[in-house]
């Protein structure tokens, strides 16, 4: 017993080290303001890739915008991302850069999608010129409509540097776990 903190440790770290290596689940950031008036609800899963992220490294998605009575009216599902350019995910955050960037992160099948993207401003030619610009749709090609489509930079959740933040990560019960079992160690260790 006298060492039992240590081997709580040494299962912490672990544990810990797994946790780090598998999927993480991230909670799509609902920006009502921007979504005319809808309620965005959804996840974004990825095969656990902190830094750069792909298309291929989105294992699942799914997303549903509600009206005010709570009626769904539009929501997709799938595996991989349609496209994911210039995407970052931290362990706690996806986020999309700031404005000027080139970047993409569709989440869709062609047919309806979530649409995040950016452009540098450019010069097609001389004198004139297009302003750098971020937008935010949803989109559905059947019905021909967009459910809203906010282009040049709308102020969607961001961070202090001005980077989107897409997604936010949803606590795992192992993590969780992992927590208050350190805590338990720590308030047993103080006892003594």
């Amino acid at each position: 017993m006298k060492h039992l903190h240590y081997i709580v440790a040494g299962l912490i770290g672990v544990f810990a080290a797994n946790v780090q290596a598998a999927a993480i689940t991230y909670s799509l950031v609902n920006n009502a303001a921007y979504q005319s008036g809808l309620t965005l609800s959804g996840i974004i899963t990825t095969d656990g890739t902190i830094g750069a992220l792909g298309a291929g490294n989105i294992t699942a998605w799914s997303w549903t915008f509600t009206n005010a009575l709570g009626n769904v009216v539009a929501s997709s599902a799938g595996g991989e991302a349609f496209d994911a350019t210039n995407v970052t995910a931290t362990m706690d955050e996806i986020l999309l850069p700031q404005l000027g960037s080139y970047f993409v992160l569709h989440l869709g099948d062609g047919n309806k999608g979530l649409f995040w993207s950016g452009d540098p401003a450019y010069e097609p030619f001389p004198g004139f010129s297009d302003p750098a610009m971020r937008n935010y749709q949803q989109y559905d090609n059947p019905a021909q409509q967009f459910l809203f489509s906010n282009q040049g930079d709308p102020a969607l959740t961001s961070t202090q540097s001005g980077q989107w933040i897409v997604a936010q990560a949803v606590p795992e019960p192992t993590a969780a776990a992992l927590l208050g079992l350190g805590s338990l160690v720590l308030i047993k260790r103080r006892k003594r």
